[in-house]
């Protein structure tokens, strides 16, 4: 098992050979900054350290700066904050295609894109190495989702994800999770890596919570809370990450959609 918990294990990340972003090593020619993971924007004032901070290219880092800034509003809507800066998400009104109902949706937002950037920078972090922008990857965002068009059809929780979260919470029982935890604890992310029906390959399971963002987006489409899963491109789980219990042992699982409830 793996944990980043400690400012001094935040210390031993700062500099790790390759930028968690592109995945490429860096070369002394390159310009570098460090990327928070996840943005600054997504916190209170009060919540920003200690954060996780990573190398990485300027380029890269900068090149989601708005979409991490977006993604911070929604979180201080959702919390019923004010922000720091002019609002940058456009929500407006859309037919609801299953429901017939009027639903907001934010439609200049990459959360999905986010997501996927903060878990490749928290497996560079956790087993220092990058993760290959081209590894299968699944996400299961924390509020509903659709392809917006002159109306939106939302997308269905997916069957998957209360056995994502069973998994999770079964291994966080048995204290076999991987973790980091940042900023004033307001930033959670867990994994686990488990074996395919056939054995063959390894999958990375996790859940990732900010400020308890499974209240985040319409109610009304169920609550949820941000699983996934990944897989490295040799199949295998890195050397030292927790693998699955094959145990069985009675849990608490009223939640079934969010690893982080009850």
């Amino acid at each position: 098992m793996v944990a980043i918990l400690t400012q001094s294990d935040l210390r031993q990340v700062r500099d790790l050979p390759f930028c968690h972003a592109c995945a490429k090593p860096f070369s002394a020619l390159d310009q570098t900054d460090r990327d928070h993971i996840p943005a600054q924007a997504c916190f209170e004032k009060s919540d920003r350290n200690p954060p996780l901070k990573l190398k990485s290219h300027a380029k890269c880092n900068n090149a989601h700066k708005l979409n991490d800034e977006k993604v911070g509003e929604l979180i201080a809507i959702q919390r019923r904050r004010s922000t720091d800066a002019t609002c940058h998400l456009r929500v407006d009104l859309f037919n609801e295609i299953r429901t017939g109902r009027l639903v907001g949706a934010a439609h200049n937002l990459d959360i999905m894109g986010c997501i996927r950037r903060w878990v490749g920078g928290f497996h560079a972090a956790l087993y220092r190495e990058p993760l290959s922008p081209i590894a299968l990857f699944q996400i299961t965002p924390p509020l509903p989702y659709a392809n917006i068009r002159e109306s939106i059809a939302v997308e269905p929780i997916p069957p998957h994800v209360p056995h994502f979260v069973r998994t999770i919470k079964l291994n966080r029982a048995a204290r076999n999770v991987d973790r980091i935890v940042t900023n004033n604890g307001k930033m959670r992310f867990e994994a686990v890596w488990a074996q395919d029906d056939r054995q063959r390959h390894w999958m990375c399971i996790w859940a990732l919570d900010l400020y308890g963002w499974v209240g985040l987006g319409d109610q009304r489409f169920g609550r949820r809370g941000c699983t996934g899963g990944y897989m490295r491109e040799n199949g295998q789980a890195p050397t030292g990450a927790a693998r699955a219990t094959k145990l069985e042992a009675p849990i608490e699982n009223r939640e079934q959609f969010d690893a982080f409830g009850g």
